[in-house]
């Protein structure tokens, strides 16, 4: 604890996982893109330096105050390394290059290898970050990093349609790949905890009813998920669940696949009517992470973030547990200002 009696960052963080009440609601504002206006390079640069981003990511924390910084450049980083040709923009994230794609038939998900995550070139380079960030704040800021759902990186090595497709059409050869995929994404996450990541994301994308049923996506990946879970968990580190659209297959996540410590999701489960009762069920299952809609965050003004923080922090912080932040990344062209709303009003109504 510092010497004003106030937590460091990580020592809040470790008191809301530990089921302990900190001295203050923690806060993850989530800002990557937007992180680029810290040193004034474009997107594209900040995506191809570990030196940039690892020193834009200390400036936004410098900044705002974040309670987690992380180690991350995009959802790419697991289908690059098998080979998928990205293309690089100035002012917005990084995607496959659509008239390139790796599985170009159901035949080729069968052609997919497991390659070493330590020479996959964009990997390495998140793993530069990680270590810059853990060597430079490690002590009092924690350090996480995002790992892809299975499906997600079959989707960038495929394209989304085809992919949804395939899984109806040709369901063993998606099973196939996703078996792959899952092997580098355990190796990726495992690379990035032995340097010091404490805090690992994976994103339930496909896991909600706009884009497949539970019964599909649990038949086709439930397995490879159950997997990933708990090789992350035996590396020591904090499991983040993150789901940030419509109908959120929360209790396959929690019920059927496990492993769970923090869950973050943009909309309530059909179970929950309002977000105390999404508190009041889920709360004592894990860590309650959210729930601003990023959009919001990008046309509000400071005073309406403000408010809108101390509604979600009296029906989510009752006796700990909860973190508040964007239930997906920051809008990277959303203003500066509201991301500090988001530590000002832990700091104004989130106390203990």
């Amino acid at each position: 604890m510092s010497n004003s009696g106030e937590m460091t960052s990580r020592e809040r963080i470790d008191a809301v996982l530990n089921g302990e009440v900190p001295d203050r609601v923690p806060v993850f504002t989530a800002g990557h893109g937007i992180t680029r206006h810290m040193l004034g390079v474009s997107y594209g640069e900040m995506m191809q330096s570990s030196k940039l981003m690892a020193s834009c990511m200390l400036a936004w924390q410098d900044l705002i105050g974040d309670d987690r910084i992380m180690a991350y450049f995009d959802m790419m980083v697991e289908a690059a390394g098998f080979g998928q040709k990205m293309i690089f923009q100035e002012d917005q994230p990084a995607y496959s290059d659509k008239d390139n794609l790796l599985i170009k038939t159901p035949d080729d998900y069968f052609k997919l290898e497991r390659y070493d995550v330590e020479k996959a070139e964009r990997i390495r380079m998140t793993i530069e970050v990680a270590d810059i960030l853990h060597t430079t704040r490690g002590e009092t800021v924690p350090v996480a990093c995002i790992v892809a759902e299975p499906l997600v990186v079959l989707g960038l090595l495929r394209g989304m349609e085809p992919l949804l497709m395939d899984c109806i059409r040709h369901p063993e050869a998606v099973k196939y790949g996703l078996e792959v995929a899952t092997d580098v994404v355990i190796d990726y996450a495992r690379a990035m905890v032995k340097r010091g990541v404490s805090l690992v994301v994976n994103c339930h994308d496909y896991g909600n009813r706009s884009i497949m049923s539970e019964k599909l996506w649990m038949k086709l990946q439930g397995d490879c998920l159950k997997r990933m879970n708990a090789a992350i968990k035996a590396t020591g580190a904090t499991l983040v669940i993150h789901n940030c659209d419509a109908v959120p297959y929360i209790d396959a996540a929690f019920d059927e696949i496990g492993g769970v410590d923090v869950y973050q999701c943009a909309a309530l489960p059909k179970s929950c009517a309002t977000w105390a009762d999404y508190k009041q069920k889920y709360g004592s299952r894990a860590v309650l992470f959210g729930e601003w809609w990023p959009p919001d965050l990008a046309k509000m003004g400071y005073d309406e973030v403000m408010q809108h923080s101390k509604e979600m922090i009296e029906n989510l912080a009752g006796g700990g547990g909860f973190i508040l932040g964007p239930t997906c990344e920051y809008p990277s062209h959303g203003p500066i200002i509201n991301a500090k709303a988001l530590v000002d009003a832990a700091k104004k109504y989130g106390t203990y």
